[in-house]
């Protein structure tokens, strides 16, 4: 079963769109981190707590970078199998996804019978 054209279309729309805005938020947090690594080497002679508190920001926004770029990643890969053909299809089994599930997660690569057994293998 293949996805609808115009659902295809406004699919790859979303995904572009949540391309750029992931874009825009990696680079703003990037930023982020290079002005608080400068405010930093200000905070070394202040108090340790205070210290500590910028070091700590620092890390949550490069998590937070590092999630996003992951996000992006995802986004990226599902625009490429629109552009291959692939779109729709479990990466593991071949078997169609679902409208709903690709309604709900664009990028999601992989069927639900899939994702689950692959959430259950990471979880024991």
């Amino acid at each position: 079963m293949a996805l609808d054209k115009s659902l295809l279309e406004t699919i790859e729309k979303s995904l572009q769109n949540e391309q750029v805005r992931l874009e825009a938020e990696i680079l703003q947090l990037r930023q982020e981190v290079l002005e608080n690594t400068d405010t930093q080497e200000v905070l070394v002679s202040n108090h340790p707590a205070e210290v500590a508190s910028g070091f700590s920001d620092s890390e949550r926004d490069s998590a937070i970078v590092d999630a996003l770029s992951q996000q992006l990643s995802e986004v990226e890969k599902a625009l490429n199998r629109i552009k291959e053909g692939t779109y729709g299809y479990c990466e593991k089994c071949g078997a169609f996804i679902g409208e709903e599930r690709l309604m709900a997660i664009p990028h999601a690569s992989l069927c639900l019978t899939c994702k689950t057994k692959e959430e259950s293998t990471r979880h024991h």
